[in-house]
């Protein structure tokens, strides 16, 4: 008699955890939301997605919004997206400030006061995230 390992199985629930990047195929349900974000998109480029605790603001974005963007959306394939997912945990803007200057840094060796300065601008102001863009090493605008 042989076994089957049930632990080994490929199942569409990933328990407790969010659903990542590779179980896009298992997550559906949310086109109309995934249709506004894309719309916001269009004319924002940028976006922030907030909510409560286990509403399932990571499996979305993971499993739905960031694997649309790399298949193509309004002639921009996925290398032209910069994308970052932020837990904001006990110090969100600190937290933020972090992930933010992995992803504006570019493919240059982080300065090890990059972080600070990404967060600084954002406390400035309104328009700090703006600013963090355009002063980033991997702007064009720079």
């Amino acid at each position: 008699m042989q076994g089957v390992d049930i632990f080994n199985l490929r199942t569409p629930f990933p328990g407790l955890r969010s659903f990542e990047k590779d179980d896009k195929s298992y997550y559906f349900g949310r086109e109309r939301q995934l249709d506004e974000l894309l719309r916001k998109l269009r004319s924002n480029r940028f976006l922030a997605v907030v909510g409560g605790n286990g509403t399932g603001k990571s499996s979305f974005i993971k499993a739905s919004l960031i694997p649309r963007l790399e298949e193509g959306f309004t002639g921009q394939r996925g290398n032209e997206w910069n994308t970052l997912v932020c837990k904001p945990g006990n110090n969100p803007i600190e937290n933020l400030s972090r992930s933010l200057a992995e992803v504006l840094n570019g493919d240059e060796m982080m300065d090890s006061n990059y972080p600070s300065k990404v967060e600084g601008m954002l406390r400035a102001g309104s328009l700090g995230l703006v600013e963090a863009f355009k002063k980033s090493p991997s702007s064009k605008e720079n």
